[in-house]
């Protein structure tokens, strides 16, 4: 009987939990936390970066803010999803970098670095 009871409380907090992370989700409040994560890629070329920038917007809607162009946050978001991330391209160099700054729980960070490496990899 005791085992019984025991199991119980433990799958009663784990319910609430996960309705709780669905209920946000459907919100669009839910965000994960975690480390800054970041990617740097090189031999990115004007015309490699506005490609990219332009079929991610085709793509997935993803908005770049910027004031100068080189530098600030790309926002992705749907009625289930925001991803954030900011970014600095430096033409000189070559290279475009991304942090991972927010993401909603239900997008996997593997699957923004797949999109984010798909797209240059059809721009170059």
């Amino acid at each position: 009987m005791r085992s019984v009871v025991s199991r119980l409380d433990l799958r009663a907090p784990r319910r609430s939990a996960l309705a709780a992370m669905v209920a946000l989700a459907a919100a669009g409040t839910a965000s994960a936390a975690f480390a800054a994560d970041g990617r740097t890629y090189d031999a990115v070329t004007p015309a490699i970066f506005d490609c990219v920038k332009t079929t991610s917007s085709a793509e997935h809607g993803t908005v770049y803010e910027s004031a100068d162009g080189l530098s600030g946050m790309a926002v992705t978001a749907s009625s289930l999803y925001t991803v954030r991330l900011d970014f600095t391209f430096d033409p000189a160099a070559g290279s475009l970098a991304y942090t991972l700054v927010s993401k909603t729980f239900i997008v996997p960070a593997s699957a923004v670095w797949s999109g984010i490496e798909d797209a240059l990899n059809r721009c170059r």
